[in-house]
């Protein structure tokens, strides 16, 4: 048996052919690997998203609950502070309420204990002064005596009168300003 060594195709015409070849071979495999890669990137996209999506929903659901935790924690201590804040509003409030009764109750008592010792202190006063009048009508009058008798003119001894009635006219005449000097002191 023999080899055929000849064949029918020239050397240049066979690098033609190797390079056409190659070129065909390297569009061929360009566009199978571009379909492949696309393919790939297609299936690396969805499994790395499907493995992103399963992340964030884990690492979302973590921090939503620890959102949620801290959400409520701080709607608590809101809560919280507004009813203190709201029972010492109330607290303050009945204090004012019971603080005006209070005062009210006193205001009232002390009118009744004014108006009481108004009375008592007028009826002291009228009595005292009721008693008081007659010691001071007295004292003016013995105050006033020895006035009188220095502005008193002595009558002309007369013939008939006799010292009996010079005294009884001055004693009336004394009589007479006393009560008009105890009338204009209470007028």
């Amino acid at each position: 048996m023999e080899l055929n060594t000849k064949s029918n195709l020239s050397p240049p015409e066979i690098s033609f052919s190797i390079h056409y070849l190659s070129i065909y071979l390297s569009i061929y495999l360009f566009i199978y690997l571009s379909k492949s890669v696309h393919y790939l990137f297609i299936t690396v996209s969805c499994s790395l998203s499907i493995y992103l999506s399963i992340y964030l929903s884990i690492y979302l659901s973590k921090s939503l609950h620890y959102l949620s935790i801290y959400l409520s924690i701080c709607f608590s201590l809101f809560i919280m502070y507004q009813s203190t804040y709201i029972n010492l509003f109330i607290f303050y409030l009945s204090i004012s309420i019971y603080l005006s009764l209070f005062i009210f109750y006193l205001s009232i008592y002390l009118s009744i204990y004014l108006f009481s010792l108004s009375i008592y202190l007028s009826l002291f006063i009228s009595i005292y002064l009721s008693q008081s009048v007659p010691y001071l009508s007295i004292y003016l009058s013995i105050s006033a005596a020895p006035l009188a008798f220095i502005s008193v003119p002595l009558e002309p001894v007369s013939g008939k009168s006799t010292r009996c009635e010079r005294l009884a006219s001055i004693c009336n005449r004394l009589d007479n300003r006393v009560q008009r000097t105890n009338a204009s002191m209470l007028s």
